[in-house]
């Protein structure tokens, strides 16, 4: 029987989870797959200038910083907007953009998003260097 801590790349994209809830590789998935229903929904962007925001509990433009102070969109247009660059970010990376105000959304998550890349390409190296010193000492051989 498969190991079921172990992710497969076609697992991301199944509705099968093989891993919790309470993990970033689930809320990555439930990100891309609602950003990607939006989008098949909202076939014409610029009608979301037209469209008020209920302003509930959900609503980026409701939503504030740890100091009270709103600090996410203005509208849903807005919003629609932060959310497709945010899903780009993730897919292709921020490729050194940067935004000019410091205290926004979009200039925390794509500094987040960096030093995450950033933490996880060093942990891939320490794992690498791990497993190659491993090989050596035991005279194993790849897989």
């Amino acid at each position: 029987m498969a190991d079921p801590r172990k992710i497969s790349s076609c697992s991301l994209h199944s509705s099968d989870h093989l891993y919790s809830q309470d993990s970033v590789l689930y809320a990555l998935n439930r990100f891309l797959k609602t950003i990607s229903n939006m989008n098949d929904t909202v076939l014409v962007p610029c009608k979301l200038h037209d469209v008020e925001d209920d302003q509930d509990e959900k609503s980026l433009t409701s939503m504030s910083s740890d100091d009270g102070v709103s600090s996410l969109t203005a509208n849903l247009f807005d919003s629609y907007q932060m959310l497709n660059e945010a899903k780009e970010d993730l897919l292709w990376g921020t490729n050194g953009k940067q935004e000019i105000n410091e205290a926004s959304p979009t200039h925390q998550f794509k500094h987040h998003l960096t030093h995450l890349q950033q933490l996880l390409n060093q942990f891939s190296d320490v794992a690498n260097q791990l497993t190659t010193k491993y090989q050596s000492e035991t005279g194993s051989c790849e897989y």
